[in-house]
């Protein structure tokens, strides 16, 4: 398996311009299909300076909308010069859009998820992860080029971090070297780590390099801050996990380990769920 087609969100700003230079490099890599999207839905209500709700903008940020996707269509193939490419653009919310262009790309490209999203113009990125059926490919917010030469997988046995090993499958076998962390409570250390060689005899036997495993007991508010010292400590240039293994809402109110990867990633993360 191989990824013949990624799929990113396009705007006219410049943290969309640091995420298609990303995509461009990844699809030149791979020899991918690189699909630029563009969609942006208008309010079914807006405020006027007033502060009065009143249909009469909406022909306005229609219009101000159609604008902005032949702008960023524009940017989008100056872009992807050298690369096979496509365009699509929509009216619908962005993140429902981009679920349903997923059924044509194999992997998803996004940025970090800003503290606050607008549904109309953004996407966001951790329904889409849930939602796309899809793996998401999380771009730091300084953009750059991947080279997964080490990754580090955050393991926590269950589907959505056996699917992600399985989805980033081949990164993993281009990279040089592989760290698996599983971080657990107190009392499950064996288990854990016996889960975890599982995991590296998988990918032995699928022709990666030898994986290296860590156990640790950690409390459950310090795991993500962990997993991201040890991804710095290893110099990691791509985590995979899988997305939310606890529900969403649960992530977000009390916090998570696919919350963190996804406010402030300090390198590419490939998340699955």
């Amino acid at each position: 398996m191989t990824f013949k087609s990624l799929l990113t969100h396009v705007r006219g700003d410049s943290g969309s311009l640091l995420r298609v230079k990303a995509a461009v490099a990844l699809a030149h890599d791979l020899g991918a299909l690189l699909i630029g999207l563009s969609a942006a839905a208008v309010p079914p209500y807006l405020i006027d300076p007033y502060g009065v709700a009143t249909a009469d903008w909406m022909p306005l940020v229609a219009d101000e909308q159609a604008k902005e996707a032949q702008a960023a269509h524009a940017a989008f193939r100056l872009a992807a010069e050298g690369v096979r490419s496509g365009w699509i653009t929509s009216d619908d919310l962005p993140t429902l859009a981009m679920a349903r262009a997923a059924r044509s790309a194999d992997l998803l490209i996004v940025g970090g998820a800003p503290a606050k999203t607008d549904p109309y113009s953004e996407v966001d990125q951790g329904e889409l992860v849930v939602t796309a059926g899809r793996p998401v490919l999380v771009v730091p917010a300084i953009g750059g080029v991947l080279n997964p030469r080490r990754v580090l997988i955050a393991w926590k046995d269950g589907r959505e971090s056996r699917r992600a090993v399985a989805d980033a499958l081949p990164f993993l076998l281009k990279a040089e070297s592989i760290l698996i962390v599983t971080l657990c409570a107190k009392g499950e250390l064996d288990q854990r780590r016996r889960e975890a060689e599982d995991v590296a005899g998988w990918l032995g036997r699928h022709g990666a390099a030898p994986a290296l495993v860590q156990a640790a007991e950690v409390p459950t508010d310090l795991i993500d801050t962990e997993i991201l010292a040890r991804a710095q400590a290893a110099k990691a240039d791509l985590i995979v996990a899988g997305g939310y293994g606890h529900s969403r809402a649960a992530e977000w109110i009390l916090g998570g380990v696919t919350r963190s990867l996804l406010q402030r990633p300090p390198q590419f993360v490939f998340l699955s769920h």
